[in-house]
């Protein structure tokens, strides 16, 4: 049914891991290691005994009945002086931390654990998925940032862990000392197309996309007293052809025949839904109990495309009022999430909090666990065995040929396609068409026989700007291309859905090869879906093509040629192949949908189009 495969998503998406943005505003003091590598407990014990001599003084009594501000203000500052140094003695393996949570296949509620071992437990969890032949998981940075949880003043510790995980991904650490104890009071992580932001009071808000017409969000505080209070989940669903509640948020969903389907456009209406119950995913779940867990509570407010509130029509909203559904303006819905927060403790001085200021542990210099790319707690330099960084620039006409490329009369041996076989396919059936086909969907990582390529630098909604290149044989990181000056044309900064990013990319004698595109009508900005050609010992570009060539998912080389292809809806839709030394045009092949993945077997070339499966014959010119 369609409606288990909405609450999977739903439910996928609210339990995925999300991350915390690395913030680069004003710095603070890095922490500092205890004196005579002391550990906090030691430098505790040392305070006591300077305490045994102190005996009691008469004239101190007369203050005893001042215990006000300025002595909690001395208490709090030296409690806080302490947890500092309990969080460097901490990230130095010299002092262990007790958890307060249970995590799965991690951490046990009540042992204690070192900063190498959390990290350890969480390689060796993710590491069970994969086998010897992939990109092992490895730790890639790991930074820091005081937050003060329910704005009482306390110093609490936010730690975001950064792996290599096919792609990046965060695992996240909540700490607080109490009792002599450094104490880990919380979790999260994140993944692919999310995120997790934390303000400098403990205020979470971690979200996702799960697909073009929806994004998600959680929000969540810790307060004075470090316990997680779940405070509302939000949703935008964009696009809803008329203004009301979809259809699978309703009870009995897809088996009603009085509402209409769910449909969605680019121009049409954006569903504001919250809810302050917080989801909790169990596969034994059926449509009715999830409704009645979860659907029943949801709270709606509608808008236009131009951003007015409008209402359900009168049918619609008798039959909301019927059923019990809730349905608010934005303004009045806004409202309401306020004042819930509120209430939970969650007010407007910690909700509208800086986000927190990150510093970098390795930098610290303190980690006893080794960071991949990192040495001794500072970067390595390009002149030693750390990237060769590349910041790519867009200021060439598109097509552009460089004068001083090399391969400008290289022999060029060009081919043409014979179409062979085209069939109609399922459009969800790209996995089926991948396994026939002997290969598998790029994504943001891929590899080839030599190299390893991570697309980076999301931009937002996957538009990914930097590109990744390490060795498959050493792990080594040996290539960082910044794209990002590519992120829009001349004339268009900032306007909706033209935003331009990398699809696809790899190298071959020595020259990198990518895509470039943007995600909507070439109307919108016509300089769009190209071909590059980069040079990987100099960094120069060679040569760009002509524009509205390659907005596929990926193309593929054959001898001399570079086979790509570009299509759009109300746009045509070819197949194109060009000169790989210098992206001129050598042939242009109409077919019947948008070209979007290219595959070899036994000698033919596989094309999968949005819906049809094409096969060529090809033939040398």
């Amino acid at each position: 049914m369609k409606i288990k495969k909405s609450f999977e998503i739903f439910a996928m998406l609210i339990c995925l891991a999300f991350m915390l943005s690395a913030c680069g505003r004003n710095k603070k003091p890095g922490m500092q290691l205890p004196e005579n590598g002391r550990t906090v407990k030691e430098e505790d014990a040392a305070d006591e005994n300077k305490q045994e001599d102190v005996k009691d003084d008469p004239d101190n009594s007369k203050d005893e009945d001042k215990e006000g501000s300025a002595d909690k203000s001395g208490d709090l500052k030296k409690n806080n002086a302490r947890a500092r140094r309990a969080y460097n003695s901490f990230f130095a393996d010299a002092d262990l931390a007790v958890s307060d949570v249970d995590v799965e296949g991690m951490l046990r509620k009540g042992n204690r654990y070192s900063f190498s071992e959390i990290i350890d437990a969480y390689i060796a969890r993710e590491s069970q998925y994969f086998g010897p032949d992939d990109d092992p998981v490895r730790l890639t940075d790991a930074t820091y940032a005081y937050i003060d949880c329910g704005a009482d003043g306390s110093v609490e510790l936010a730690v975001n862990l950064n792996y290599t995980i096919y792609g990046d991904y965060n695992y996240i650490l909540f700490l607080r000392f109490d009792d002599g104890d450094v104490h880990l009071f919380g979790t999260d992580e994140w993944g692919y197309r999310s995120y997790l932001n934390v303000n400098e009071y403990g205020y979470v808000d971690s979200g996702g996309s799960g697909g073009a017409n929806l994004h998600i969000d959680e929000y969540y505080y810790f307060n004075s007293d470090c316990e997680r209070i779940y405070l509302y989940s939000e949703e935008t669903l964009m696009g809803m052809d008329t203004p009301r509640v979809p259809k699978y948020y309703l009870k009995g969903s897809y088996e009603r025949n009085d509402y209409p389907d769910d449909s969605f456009e680019v121009d049409g209406y954006t569903v504001y839904t919250v809810n302050f119950r917080e989801f909790e995913y169990d596969e034994n779940m059926t449509e009715d109990n999830t409704y009645e867990s979860y659907y029943k509570d949801q709270l709606y407010s509608f808008e236009d495309a131009n951003g007015r509130p409008v209402n359900p029509d009168k049918d619609i909203a008798e039959l909301y009022k019927k059923e019990g559904v809730k349905w608010y303006s934005y303004d009045e819905l806004n409202e309401i999430v306020d004042k819930h927060q509120d209430e939970l403790g969650a007010v407007v001085k910690i909700r509208n909090s800086e986000e927190a200021q990150w510093e970098s542990i390795v930098d610290l210099g303190v980690m006893e666990h080794p960071v991949y790319g990192r040495s001794e707690g500072e970067e390595i330099s390009e002149e030693a065995s750390g990237p060769k960084v590349y910041v790519i620039m867009d200021d060439h006409d598109k097509p552009y040929l460089n004068p001083d490329n090399p391969y400008i009369d290289h022999e060029y041996n060009a081919i043409t396609l014979k179409q062979t076989s085209c069939r109609e396919n399922q459009i969800t059936d790209t996995a089926e068409w991948f396994a026939r086909a002997g290969t598998t969907e790029s994504g943001t990582y891929f590899y080839d026989d030599n190299y390893y390529y991570r697309l980076t630098g999301d931009a937002g909604y996957g538009t990914m700007t930097h590109i990744e290149i390490s060795s498959k044989s050493t792990g080594e990181f040996l290539y960082d291309f910044d794209f990002s000056d590519f992120l829009y044309e001349d004339g268009y900064e900032g306007n909706d859905y033209v935003d331009r990013g990398i699809y696809n990319c790899f190298i071959t004698d020595n020259l990198l090869y990518l895509n470039i595109s943007h995600r909507t009508y070439s109307d919108d900005c016509p300089v769009n879906a190209f071909m590059m050609c980069v040079d990987i010992d100099s960094g120069e570009v060679m040569w760009i093509s002509k524009p509205l060539v390659s907005n596929s998912s990926d193309f593929a080389r054959y001898g001399d040629n570079m086979i790509t292809g570009y299509g759009f809806t109300a746009e045509d839709d070819f197949i194109y192949i060009l000169n790989r030394y210098t992206g001129e045009i050598s042939e242009k092949i109409k077919v019947k949908k948008s070209p979007d993945h290219f595959a070899f077997v036994d000698h033919d070339l596989w094309v999968r189009t949005y819906s049809y499966d094409y096969e060529f014959d090809i033939i040398e010119k």
